[in-house]
């Protein structure tokens, strides 16, 4: 990889580091809604930089190893078959058992068990940040125990591949417009009236970890 663009990434990657310190402790410290909205924000711009860095770096890293040769050609399928793969694991276990699709299904829900709505902006087969989450968190068991009891969970996907009705697409497009989404994955923690109460995204750290920050999040 040249210098110049090793130093550009290394440098992306240490300010998406850097900004998502901040949005952590800003949401540590805070008990100001507004303040804790624009956490998010600051979160969803250091995953975009980080994304964006990471596959910058692979991309330099491909233009290295590759040859014009058949065996180059094989090594891009197998690498494009397993991102898809990654992607079909991700909208398989996001939209599975215990997630809705309907907004108005959640509130309903949400009123009868008397706990909050966890929904989901992503986009489930592109957004490498989405498939991580879902893969560290969303599709665990104990993420999933701990849902069952204490969370309306709602995918507000926004996908590219997968086929979607035109009433699910226009609801979410609503949605996200609605609760003035930036980026994806979005996670906004909702009453049963659809008020947020607050938003976060991706997080390092697995299921168990992602659980206690929802939890200090709905005690504020």
């Amino acid at each position: 990889m040249p210098e110049t663009s090793n130093k550009f990434i290394r440098d992306a990657l240490e300010l998406a580091r850097k900004l998502t310190i901040l949005a952590d402790d800003g949401e540590a410290t805070s008990k100001d809604d507004g303040c804790a909205v624009l956490c998010g924000v600051i979160r969803d711009c250091a995953y975009k930089i980080r994304g964006r860095a990471e596959r910058e770096r692979e991309v330099h890293r491909q233009m290295v190893n590759m040859t014009p040769n058949q065996k180059g050609a094989e090594k891009m399928s197998k690498m494009m078959m397993t991102i898809l793969a990654a992607g079909l694991v991700a909208i398989s276990a996001s939209a599975g058992e215990g997630w809705l699709t309907d907004m108005k299904e959640a509130k309903k829900q949400a009123a009868a068990r008397n706990v909050p709505i966890l929904a989901d902006f992503s986009g489930s087969d592109w957004c490498g940040w989405c498939i991580k989450l879902d893969s560290e968190v969303f599709s665990r068991k104990e993420f999933k125990e701990f849902a069952k009891d204490n969370l309306v969970l709602l995918l507000v996907d926004f996908p590219n591949g997968k086929k979607q009705s035109k009433k699910v697409a226009s609801q979410n497009k609503a949605l996200a417009e609605k609760y003035k989404v930036q980026g994806f994955p979005t996670v906004l923690l909702l009453d049963k009236e659809g008020n947020t109460l607050a938003q976060t995204g991706y997080r390092d750290g697995g299921a168990e970890k992602y659980i206690k920050h929802i939890k200090k999040l709905l005690n504020k």
